[in-house]
């Protein structure tokens, strides 16, 4: 059912780039810094021999150099999607603290000078996390349970083995002859932002439409949000070294822990500005998810005349499978435009 709480995978960094965000607009972090500022710890870095900083700027947008899980012992020298090739995607380890998880790779190479080229990494948003404790003064988990409970988000948790969760599901993969399977136990203590928490599509929705109410609501009709109007739209905006690096015939994109995508159709009045489409997919040890936020049109181009209709305006699907390897960001995707269209 819609309460069935499940794996999320990285539909997590969506939910940690808002801790970071509002700390953004506390002033309590410089995007621009280096990440030392927070994170004194992990060791300055070199790319053939030139020294370069990292930024969280940089690392929200995976254009840091950071690696993402190795295929072996060395780095993959691709960005591979198929994670599961990993056996670090499998890690039963148990970190008990953010620093303890940085040691995964903080003495490993940068792949490439930071602030020049995408590299998707789940390990990136561990360092975020650790930024995120510097810059708050406390655990990244008690950071992250507050913002839930603001949202109200009450069945999203981390994905810890100890707890009694009411409602887990089971997880499941398919053998090679496609048979279900359960999946082996694993520990998520090394990635809580990139890819460690547990909800339920009720809570993905309320995160959606909390991120649609935070770029609709600017102070003056409603009340804003937990991120103000400009932020969210920071956060929806195309990196430039980003931009259509997936696909050369379409527009596809990362913004600041989203990826962005146009819809095809344009329809319902939805625009491409920044993209006509907000999402993010989810891959797990026994878990599938995509959610996909369709802003309207008004709410993008005319702010200040939003007419009688109350905030949040668009269209919000969230979808969570647990069985590893599913692919349901197309689907998400075209259920949100039937939706749009139906409201056009």
């Amino acid at each position: 059912g819609t309460n069935t709480v499940m794996r999320i995978g990285s539909i997590s960094k969506p939910i940690a780039m808002m801790t970071v965000a509002r700390l953004w607009e506390e002033g309590k972090v410089n995007l621009d810094k280096p990440i030392q500022e927070y994170v004194p710890s992990f060791p300055k870095k070199t790319v053939n021999g030139k020294p370069v900083e990292i930024t969280l700027r940089d690392l929200v947008s995976h254009v840091a150099g950071i690696r993402h899980y190795a295929t072996g012992k060395t780095p993959p020298s691709k960005n591979v999607n198929a994670d599961t090739e990993s056996p670090e995607f499998f890690s039963n380890k148990k970190f008990n603290t953010t620093e303890e998880a940085l040691e995964m790779f903080k003495n490993d190479p940068l792949l490439f000078e930071p602030g020049t080229k995408y590299h998707y990494t789940t390990f990136g948003w561990t360092l975020i996390s650790a930024a995120v404790e510097g810059a708050s003064k406390e655990p990244f988990a008690s950071h992250l349970r507050r913002l839930l409970k603001m949202l109200g988000m009450k069945n999203t948790f981390l994905d810890e083995n100890e707890p009694i969760i009411y409602n887990r599901s089971r997880f499941y993969s398919r053998d090679k002859f496609g048979s279900l399977v359960n999946t082996p136990p694993v520990d998520c203590s090394y990635k809580w932002a990139g890819g460690g928490l547990l909800s339920t599509v009720e809570d993905l929705i309320c995160f959606g439409n909390a991120m649609l109410y935070c770029a609709q609501a600017d102070g003056t009709k409603y009340k804003t949000g937990y991120l103000r109007p400009e932020t969210v739209r920071m956060l929806w905006t195309p990196h430039a070294k980003v931009h259509n690096y997936w696909q050369k015939t379409s527009f596809k994109s990362y913004g600041m822990g989203w990826s962005l995508t146009e819809t095809g159709e344009n329809p319902g009045g939805c625009v491409e500005w920044p993209a006509a489409a907000m999402y993010h997919t989810g891959g797990s040890v026994g878990g599938t998810s995509a959610l996909v936020l369709l802003p309207s049109a008004q709410d993008l181009k005319e702010t200040n005349k939003l007419g009688s209709q109350n905030p949040p305006r668009g269209v919000v699907v969230a979808v969570i499978g647990n069985v590893s390897n599913a692919t349901y960001g197309s689907v998400a995707l075209g259920i949100a435009r039937r939706f749009a269209e139906l409201c056009s």
